[in-house]
């Protein structure tokens, strides 16, 4: 989806600062020994958890994300999303963040179903109609995607939701802080 330049020429240290303070809301909230993130990119995301000394992985479709990874070998796949996906283990925490937009609807309910199987708590991203975004196929109603978790028994945990969102001012994914959701099992 992304070419080799959106990830060379990305602002790392603003990336990694946004990392830093979405982990930040998510440990003041849990205490995962594990974090598996579906569509990490480069796995920016991951990098704060792992400095913590938390297992992380990372899954993403893209070869030239992972060549630009610090995430190592083992911490890294290449899956195709719109596939099923089962991880070797189940995780504290299953991030999906600006992903579900990205994947087509006719693929909603295998990437929803791999992320509430693969942890007990899921924080995601969905981009809503209208906010627009390089090859975003599927914007949808907030309420479309708690509908989607709360199939697989994940509970809309509205509250931490908007309490994460109100506590991060990201410089680079401003949006993320009117589009999270947590989910619990």
């Amino acid at each position: 989806m992304y070419g080799s330049d959106y990830y060379v020429d990305r602002d790392k240290e603003a990336a990694l600062a946004d990392a830093e303070q979405f982990a930040k809301a998510v440990l003041d909230r849990y205490s995962p020994g594990s974090v598996l993130e579906l569509g990490c990119g480069t796995g920016t995301l991951l990098y704060p958890y792992r400095d913590r000394d938390i297992d992380v992985h990372g899954v993403d479709l893209s070869e030239t994300a992972r060549d630009t990874s610090a995430l190592s070998d083992s911490e890294f796949e290449i899956h195709d999303l719109t596939q099923p996906y089962s991880p070797n283990q189940v995780y504290d925490i299953v991030l999906c963040v600006e992903v579900l937009e990205h994947i087509p609807e006719e693929s909603a309910e295998t990437i929803v179903e791999s992320i509430c199987t693969s942890g007990n708590v899921a924080i995601v991203t969905a981009a809503p109609p209208g906010q627009g975004g390089t090859h975003h196929v599927n914007e949808q109603p907030h309420e479309y995607w708690i509908e989607k978790f709360e199939q697989y028994d994940m509970e809309h945990k509205q509250q931490k939701s908007i309490r994460i969102g109100n506590e991060l001012e990201l410089s680079e994914l401003t949006w993320v802080e009117k589009n999270i959701f947590v989910f619990e099992s």
